[in-house]
């Protein structure tokens, strides 16, 4: 087995899954990597023998079909859930308990609360366009002809769990509204309320490499959850409606919608006067000429902006107004991320250089090895801040997905502190733990999955 070349660590290891049996296919994956360590769970199964969720190797009931978009895991890695259908109804199963069966569910239109102890989503009642909120097991919401029933997309719980919030409108109707802890605010006829696409929902299919991307409502709770933000179109343009007050009003605005944890500023890209420029509570407007999506990021603290942009013809990574990296046309630029303490600063980097690119994570200005390829969600700071960690593909390309363009490699590597310390024939997650630990998981030669557990690295 791979991944015995911890010099110095103390590694303890554990098997966690067997490869599915020749009959079986495997239809996709979720993995979870947080404080709390690494968990995976898998669909695998035929139309004829039926379809089961392996949990971390615990294999879980057997259904008609599973859903190819689920399994999905909680944000605190403790929950896992999926969209199964049985006597030709669907149902959500959470943690092996199954929900109320309902003749259609979307599977992407659900959403845990991040300790995993309630859930929601939206069902569709008998063949008609009759929506209904299902909120922790009971409907809440809708059902009713002629009345607000829920859109048919994912709702959002609050960091805290404690408060909630959804679309609904009325069916043949153009309007909508937003409903937030059950009080519903004022009616949209101009357009309705902002959607953007997910950076990813749920499981990723082998055969793509990709997660779905559902479209999804751009709303946004601060991290205290006191605070609670959307985007809506009016008749003049575009506007953020934050904590129930109509911001100004733009010709247009960009995706990302910033709050800091406190929720004291916020941040986002609006055209005002036909420029483009980030716009905040605590400051002027900062004019830019363009900002990636999915980049504008607050510190932990509060008090530091960053973000991938083009000011002034150069395209950087961009802290507090100024150019943080190097600055060349060959360069580009993934989303910055901030150490929990706030003091250090990380991001990905791609070198184009005679048609080829290079991708390195840089940290603290220090960049990391060079790889082919750089997944942008295994990138990890330890609790303290001291250590990070990620994933890059070390061995030969093996195929490339036509559909997803997702390039599949022999080999990967663990990456600590900027120094690759085992390799694996493929590693689907890593996490620093509470304890200060590092955990993944990853498969060996024969596809059996195991827990890496390393201390002292």
């Amino acid at each position: 087995m791979n991944g015995e070349n911890w010099e110095g660590a103390e590694l303890e290891i554990t098997k966690v899954d067997e490869p599915p049996a020749k009959i079986f296919r495997s239809v996709s994956v979720a993995y979870s990597a947080t404080r709390h360590g690494c968990r995976a769970a898998a669909l695998v199964g035929n139309i004829i023998d039926g379809f089961v969720v392996r949990v971390d190797g615990k294999e879980g009931p057997r259904f008609e079909d599973i859903r190819e978009e689920t399994p999905l895991f909680s944000a605190n890695g403790q929950a896992v859930a999926y969209c199964a259908q049985k006597d030709g109804k669907w149902r959500w199963v959470i943690d092996e308990v199954e929900g109320p069966a309902f003749q259609t569910l979307t599977a992407t239109s659900f959403a845990f609360s991040a300790d995993g102890k309630r859930h929601a989503y939206v069902a569709t009642l008998g063949f008609g366009p009759l929506n209904v909120l299902v909120l922790d097991g009971k409907i809440v919401a809708g059902g009713e002809a002629g009345k607000p029933i829920p859109w048919d997309a994912a709702p959002l719980f609050s960091p805290d769990g404690r408060r909630f919030a959804y679309v609904e409108t009325v069916a043949g109707k153009p309007v909508m509204r937003v409903v937030l802890d059950g009080k519903p605010g004022p009616w949209n006829h101009d357009g309705g309320i902002g959607m953007r696409q997910s950076s990813g929902f749920g499981a990723v299919k082998p055969e793509t490499g990709l997660p779905a991307k559902p479209n999804e409502f751009g709303f946004t709770f601060s991290a205290d959850s006191k605070h609670f933000a959307y985007s809506e179109f009016v008749r003049e343009g575009r506007r953020h409606v934050i904590d129930g007050v109509p911001g100004s009003i733009y010709k247009n605005l960009g995706i990302d919608f910033a709050l800091p944890p406190h929720g004291s500023d916020y941040a986002y890209m609006a055209y005002p006067d036909g420029q483009r420029a980030i716009v905040r509570r605590t400051a002027k407007p900062l004019p830019i000429e363009a900002l990636a999506d999915g980049t504008l990021t607050f510190s932990p603290d509060g008090k530091h902006l960053a973000f991938v942009g083009i000011r002034g013809g150069q395209r950087a990574i961009w802290l507090d107004g100024k150019a943080h990296s190097e600055v060349k046309q060959n360069y580009h630029f993934g989303a910055p991320r901030f150490s929990p303490n706030s003091k250090r600063l990380a991001y990905p980097l791609e070198v184009q250089s005679d048609g080829t690119a290079t991708f390195h994570w840089v940290v603290d200005g220090k960049a990391g090895p060079a790889a082919e390829h750089l997944d942008f969600d295994h990138f990890n700071f330890s609790p303290d801040s001291g250590h990070h960690c990620y994933i890059i593909p070390t061995g030969k390309r093996d195929r490339l997905s036509i559909s997803s363009n997702v390039a599949f490699y022999s080999l990967h590597g663990i990456v600590v502190d900027g120094k690759i310390r085992a390799t694996h024939p493929y590693i689907l997650c890593a996490a620093f733990r509470n304890d200060g630990s590092l955990e993944y998981l990853a498969h060996d030669e024969d596809k059996q999955l195991f827990r890496f557990r390393v201390t002292g690295y």
